[in-house]
């Protein structure tokens, strides 16, 4: 969508002007955007579990896996699209080191998971919870690491600014 992008440009941009007030707003815009966009996730994700193996004529025996995957993946994604605003405030303030760490550790708890997970003979659900999990917790870190060491500010919810909206947009739809 670019939000994103945006997100990272502006947040870098005002922070540099010293003016957090405008980084907050974007911020927030930034944040009930992907909230939205994860409701949908959730609400899409939620449906197909229960149609997935209409529209793809999949095998019965697979049916429950499958519906499994869905929701898993439904419960997660409004967790992980709101995550991503934190993920961005780090870029923008250019703090590569942080999303490192938190990308590697997430990588090796998922890998160290998976090992657990596929040797006592549990199923693909259960590595896509942990795997979920540890995105989910990697994003809760950015949280907790931006509103610590270099945005104190309060997540204003729903948060929405015709002016911020059109300055996000307008960027986004021009890249």
């Amino acid at each position: 969508f670019g939000v994103g992008v945006a997100l990272i440009k502006y947040v870098a941009e005002f922070i540099g002007k010293g003016d957090y007030e405008q980084a907050k707003k974007i911020i927030n815009a930034s944040f009930t955007f992907y909230f939205i966009i994860g409701l949908i996730s959730v609400v899409t994700l939620f449906l197909l579990s229960f149609y997935f193996d209409y529209i793809f004529k999949v095998d019965i025996a697979h049916k429950m896996v499958i519906q499994r995957l869905f929701l898993v993946a439904a419960s997660a994604s409004l967790f992980i699209w709101i995550g991503r605003t934190f993920d961005n405030i780090l870029q923008g303030f250019q703090r590569y080191d942080f999303l490192t760490i938190g990308n590697v550790l997430a990588s090796v708890f998922t890998a160290i998971s998976a090992y657990f997970i596929f040797s006592n003979g549990l199923g693909m659900g259960w590595f896509l919870a942990a795997s979920y999990f540890f995105i989910i917790l990697k994003y809760s870190s950015f949280y907790i690491i931006s509103q610590r060491r270099f945005i104190k500010m309060e997540i204003i919810f729903p948060y929405f600014n015709k002016e911020v909206f059109k300055k996000i947009f307008n960027f986004s739809i021009f890249l």
